[in-house]
């Protein structure tokens, strides 16, 4: 589900009303790809520690 239950979302006049529709979809997993340029590292180990964090 795209939004919080109806009870908790601060558009529920909106959804009520019609102006939004909530969509039956469900939002695929998403994952992190940090990308490192190893010539702009000022902390180090901050590398692996980033990796290990999105794996």
């Amino acid at each position: 589900m795209l939004l919080p239950g109806p009870s908790d979302v601060a558009v529920q006049d909106q959804l009520t009303s019609g102006a939004l529709v909530r969509f039956p979809l469900r939002p695929p997993a998403l994952r992190l790809r940090p990308v490192w340029r190893a010539d702009r590292a000022s902390v180090p180990g901050l590398r692996e520690v980033l990796q290990t964090a999105t794996a």
